[in-house]
């Protein structure tokens, strides 16, 4: 009788086939991965060598750049100098203020004012940045109407940096396999650890210290410039100050009685009724300048207001408006459409 050697185990026979086809394609992702990880250390590797130069320049040029910083800076701390910059910086305060042009302002807002919107009160601050913050006192028929005006300013490229105030009442495996694949996997960390992590960051902090330095330079630079235009200015700060007094300011022994037929001759030209006009005087002088703030109302048309305006804008002397309050007009009707302004200026006298 023949003898039969038979497996009758109820286990089945390990799926070797499929372990191994496995293993096969975490090691073409493994060898796919190194080949990255090479190309990119070769390329960050030469990134990093073709911008050294370029951050060692930069850090060159900024490097000199804050040395004549420096030495600049020191030449302009004196007592002396700093007297004569705060003069300086004074005098191109009032040369900035004067600048604001109120008629391109008003023709500005006439085209983005809805008809049940009307501006009360115009006010501006000079920062010392050189912006200028416009805060206006606005009166609409319902929240629709104010809320259109808002947007408007919104998307006005004039505009920026929008800011409401609301004031508002209410009631309330098997063996090897795994092992090589393994090695190889820490293979593959090491060599991302050792060559490829730190290329990749060295060219990235190569590239961020560039425009880090470029920053520096650009920053040095328009500072070197302003002082380079200061120490011009200190030069020539002396004839300066007496041709923009003698020119834009009036002398204070004989200011009023220029001052006051000059606002009427621009009143009558423009076409508008101002009746009376107050003035405050503030004794304590700055550089030799007293502040004089004039109160004006006026009453016209609103061609012929901002013709007035116009007036006061490019007057050989210096008035600055402060701020503009609409009043109201108890003689407005359909046929009468004057408007009536205060309008809040400052001038100044020398002595």
């Amino acid at each position: 009788m023949a003898e039969f050697d038979l497996n009758l185990s109820t286990r089945p026979f390990p799926a070797y086939r499929v372990i191994n086809l496995a293993m096969l394609v975490v090691l073409v992702v493994l060898a796919l991965f190194s080949v990255w990880q090479a190309s990119g250390f070769v390329q960050f590797s030469a990134r990093a060598r073709s911008i050294r130069n370029d951050e060692q320049s930069a850090r060159v040029e900024a490097e000199a750049l804050g040395k004549h910083l420096t030495a600049l800076e020191k030449g302009l701390d004196r007592p002396e100098a700093a007297a004569k910059l705060n003069e300086i910086g004074f005098l191109n305060s009032l040369i900035a203020r004067r600048e604001l042009s109120w008629t391109k302002m008003f023709a500005t807002l006439e085209q983005m004012v809805p008809e049940k919107v009307h501006l009360v009160s115009l006010s501006p601050e000079f920062r010392p940045e050189g912006a200028v913050m416009l805060r206006m006192q606005v009166q609409g028929k319902s929240v629709t109407d104010v809320s259109n005006f808002v947007h408007a300013l919104e998307l006005s490229p004039v505009f920026a940096d929008i800011k409401v105030s609301v004031e508002q009442k209410r009631s309330t495996a098997p063996g090897q396999g795994p092992s090589l694949l393994g090695a190889f996997a820490v293979i593959n960390l090491l060599f991302f650890l050792i060559l490829y992590a730190p290329a990749r960051s060295d060219y990235y902090q190569l590239r961020d210290a560039i425009g880090t330095l470029q920053g520096e330079v650009s920053a040095r630079q328009n500072a070197v410039e302003r002082l380079e235009k200061l120490n011009a200015q200190l030069e020539t700060s002396g004839q300066d100050r007496l041709r923009l007094y003698t020119r834009h300011f009036l002398a204070r022994d004989i200011a009023y009685s220029q001052i006051l037929p000059k606002l009427d001759s621009m009143a009558q030209e423009a076409g508008v009724i101002s009746t009376r006009k107050g003035f405050t005087i503030d004794e304590a002088p700055q550089y030799g300048l007293y502040s004089v703030k004039i109160t004006v109302p006026v009453t016209g048309g609103y061609a012929n207001v901002v013709r007035f305006i116009k007036e006061l804008e490019t007057s050989e002397t210096f008035f600055i408006i402060n701020s503009i309050d609409v009043r109201g007009s108890d003689t407005s009707t359909a046929v009468n459409t004057d408007i009536s302004l205060d309008l809040r200026l400052e001038t100044f006298f020398y002595q």
